[in-house]
């Protein structure tokens, strides 16, 4: 018995243009973080910074949360990206 699913249509995009996948973009040489992947860690990195600075929570607890959110922007070239918000993140304090 088979599904009846529709299946999306094929679509081609320009490499200039990336191929969106799982948060990321990917380009034949390099692999970037896509925009709303960019907005989540910055809103996800001063919540935590936030949940740290009002004792809600301990560093152990900090250092669980934001490890995992700094090693998915590992997988992609956004180092530059990634010390902009901590720094900007320090400077508010």
């Amino acid at each position: 018995d088979a599904l009846a699913l529709p299946l999306k249509p094929i679509c081609l995009n320009h490499q200039s243009k990336g191929l969106p996948f799982l948060g990321y973009v990917l380009y034949p040489h390099t692999v970037k973080l896509a925009q709303r992947s960019r907005k989540r860690f910055i809103e996800k990195y001063k919540n935590y910074t936030y949940q740290l600075e009002i004792a809600n929570w301990t560093q152990a607890q900090y250092q669980a949360h934001i490890l995992p959110l700094i090693a998915y922007t590992e997988k992609a070239d956004a180092k530059a990206f990634r010390e902009k918000v901590i720094q900007d993140s320090k400077q508010r304090l």
